[in-house]
């Protein structure tokens, strides 16, 4: 790997945080990441896949294991708190999960595919509308993916609280399945001094959030946790009877059948509530995503490859809390999402003085280097 690639690396980094570009709206970030990797000769690149995002394809000529690696692009629109030099220019957005660090650090990585690669195919997937959920569920589903006949797929996230470079491996799920969910309630305005003449939900949400919480002590099978986002009920107005209510909430689980199950346990008791109370009811689920779970194959390679550079590996007990939508790629191929530590005393994802260490790219682009001879 050549000093000058790494520099370009770092460079392409700090560029994607200053210009950060929420989930759908990522066009000026592809056309920078399209730039960088084009310099390294791919044989194929697939643009607009799942929206914004692109694929490059490197390819041997001869027949062998097809092996993706993807890295997401998105920002939050959270409010940036830095110093650097390079923070974000918007007021209203930053790259607080380092999505341009993952993005920068498979851009490296592209500069030594060509010396990596013997047999098969290496496709490097950038893709967009991680944070919402949405984005790999498109690419997988996208015809020019599904004709690369993928064996193999492979990502990774910064890890904040960890030791830098250390390799987080998972015992099976990497990241839990979650979804937000939105429930309406539709009673009857009346005049607030005849409530008798309407039908007001707040007792029905009261009960609601009541239950959302008391769900937590529920033993389900695997991990699972509920927490209320947010409660509303009716307006302002003093002298009418609210006849509207809403409860939002998130629920998570480590397993997808445990949050089917927290699903239709919530359902249920939304049903029973509201024929109690004479409401009318909705429920919507809002970015859905399903559980990162990970192939042992795929996860053995990836020890391989880390032992084989000497890098320090922590085998996780418990997958983290939070939603990672490359599950959608393992429920479809062979594969594995890891961590990487980026420091111990770094701020933490999704907070407003979060940034990634610039010294994991070259980490991150080596794994994968490995990886790909351990497989090939």
């Amino acid at each position: 790997m050549k000093d000058i690639d790494i520099e370009k690396a770092k460079k392409l980094r700090r560029l994607l945080h200053e210009r950060p570009e929420i989930s759908s709206t990522e066009k000026e970030t592809a056309n920078l990441i399209k730039k960088s990797v084009m310099q390294y000769g791919p044989d194929e690149i697939i643009e607009n896949i799942g929206g914004n995002g692109l694929a490059f394809v490197f390819d041997s000529k001869i027949p062998g294991k097809n092996i993706l690696i993807r890295a997401d692009m998105d920002a939050l629109k959270v409010k940036e708190i830095s110093d650097v030099p390079y923070r974000s220019v918007y007021e209203d957005r930053g790259h607080l999960c380092g999505h341009d660090g993952h993005s920068a650090s498979l851009v490296l990585f592209s500069s030594i595919v060509r010396e990596k690669l013997k047999k098969g195919k290496i496709i490097l997937v950038f893709q967009g509308e991680e944070e919402t959920g949405k984005g790999a569920e498109k690419i997988v589903s996208d015809e020019r993916i599904k004709n690369l006949n993928i064996d193999y797929c492979f990502s990774y996230h910064n890890i904040p609280g960890e030791k830098e470079g250390r390799v987080l491996i998972p015992k099976r799920e990497f990241a839990c399945a979650s979804t937000g969910i939105i429930i309406s309630l539709k009673g009857k305005t009346s005049h607030a001094a005849y409530p008798e003449n309407g039908i007001n939900p707040s007792v029905a949400v009261g009960e609601l959030l009541i239950f959302l919480n008391d769900i937590n002590r529920k033993k389900y099978q695997d991990f699972s946790l509920s927490t209320i986002v947010g409660a509303r009920l009716g307006d302002k107005t003093f002298g009418t009877s609210c006849g509207e209510g809403e409860v939002l909430a998130t629920i998570r689980s480590s397993s997808d059948k445990t949050l089917e199950n927290m699903s239709k346990d919530i359902e249920d008791k939304v049903k029973n509530i509201s024929s109690e109370y004479n409401l009318n009811f909705n429920v919507e689920y809002i970015e859905p995503f399903p559980a990162t779970n990970n192939d042992k194959e795929a996860l053995s390679y990836v020890k391989k490859a880390a032992s084989g550079l000497d890098f320090k590996i922590k085998e996780l007990s418990e997958p983290f809390r939070w939603s990672e939508d490359f599950g959608y790629f393992t429920k479809k191929y062979k594969g594995a999402m890891i961590g990487i530590g980026i420091g111990e005393n770094k701020p933490y994802l999704h907070t407003p003085s979060y940034d990634f260490n610039d010294n994991i790219l070259e980490i991150a682009a080596k794994l994968w280097g490995q990886l790909i001879e351990e497989i090939t």
